[in-house]
């Protein structure tokens, strides 16, 4: 089962600085989540919900540093992140500008 956990009940699961950004930005998920051997998975959709982009989501990689998103290559418009953490879903809008 996931758990779904919508705006107000994240915190600051996921940060995304900057937002809105041109041409990258750096994604950071809170440590406290990494309790246990948990999957991390962190896949961007565009605006459509078509699959844009499987980020490297290594357990240990997010709890002491951000990773980089370079949409260089990608039209300005909004995006969708999702996190998963185990059974827990995030979700967080890009913004992306030009």
């Amino acid at each position: 089962m996931i758990e779904h956990i919508g705006p107000g009940k994240t915190g600051d699961a996921v940060t995304i600085v900057p937002n809105p950004f041109n041409p990258s930005t750096r994604i950071a998920v809170n440590g406290e989540l990494f309790t246990g051997d948990k999957e991390v998975k962190i896949i961007i959709y565009d605006i459509h919900g078509n699959f844009v982009q499987k980020l490297d989501a290594r357990g240990s990689r997010f709890t002491a540093s951000s990773i980089p998103w370079n949409a260089s290559d990608r039209p300005a418009g909004i995006y969708i992140l999702n996190l998963t953490v185990g059974a827990m879903a995030f979700s967080k809008k890009l913004v992306l500008v030009r």
